[in-house]
């Protein structure tokens, strides 16, 4: 069955997610003007104040991609006649390539962090509400690649992630 001929309420309302591609666009060109904001955060997540303004940048970046991503990929499932939907979801999955390796570096930074400073953090009433975050820090440790590791990654992350899209 083709989406015109199904009835709307067994549909997806994307216009509940973005009300125009216009919307979708602004928000996709906010994440790639942003992107490269993460890298004030490299090498100072040990500062309280730093960790603060990262994690609320993070919050509020992750939050609109997500919000991107999620439009994207609905948009292409509703629809895979609709070539507009295919390339908005080619761009973002390139653009999640893309942050993870510029991203690469958090993980084994905040790994690096020490328990007596997360503790600290997580008894701060301006952190209570990311105490998960740093429980997880500490729990995942042993799992965490370094930063050398996690760029590799990412990168092979870009290139293969073309290999699924040969089935769609």
């Amino acid at each position: 069955m083709e989406r015109e001929e199904a009835s709307v309420k067994e549909t997806w309302n994307l216009e509940d997610i973005y009300s125009s591609q216009e919307e979708w666009e602004k928000d996709y060109n906010y994440l790639l003007a942003n992107m490269y904001k993460y890298r004030e955060f490299k090498d100072k997540l040990n500062d309280k104040e730093v960790m603060k303004k990262y994690i609320k940048f993070n919050e509020k970046y992750t939050r609109i991609a997500m919000k991107a991503y999620i439009y994207a990929y609905l948009g292409h499932d509703t629809s895979l006649k609709d070539v507009r939907f295919e390339d908005d979801l080619s761009r973002i999955e390139h653009f999640y390539a893309k942050l993870s390796q510029e991203t690469a570096f958090i993980d084994p930074e905040m790994a690096a962090l020490n328990d007596s400073y997360l503790d600290e953090l997580m008894h701060d009433e301006e952190f209570k509400d990311y105490k998960l975050l740093h429980e997880s820090i500490k729990m995942n440790r042993k799992h965490i690649l370094s930063e050398k590791e996690e760029v590799a990654l990412a990168t092979l992350d870009d290139f293969s992630g073309g290999f699924s899209d040969i089935y769609d």
